[in-house]
């Protein structure tokens, strides 16, 4: 089960292609800043969900390079 946050994300995250998940260079929009700018939510607010969902396996967290 996932809260009503950890969804929002989840659901943004689908939109984006699975090739994005071994690329070294992503979109600003798959990032921190590009998903709490989406979500209306100060990045600081994303932390807790996005933890969650990484403790439940439904994401994987990589850092890698933001493409311009």
């Amino acid at each position: 089960m996932v809260t009503g946050p950890e969804a929002r994300i989840l659901a943004r995250l689908a939109t984006f292609p699975s090739s994005l998940e071994s690329a070294w260079d992503v979109p600003r929009e798959l990032c921190l800043p590009g998903l709490s700018e989406y979500l209306g939510v100060v990045r600081s607010a994303l932390h807790a969900p996005l933890y969650e969902l990484v403790k439940k396996k439904l994401i994987a967290v990589s850092y890698t390079h933001l493409r311009a």
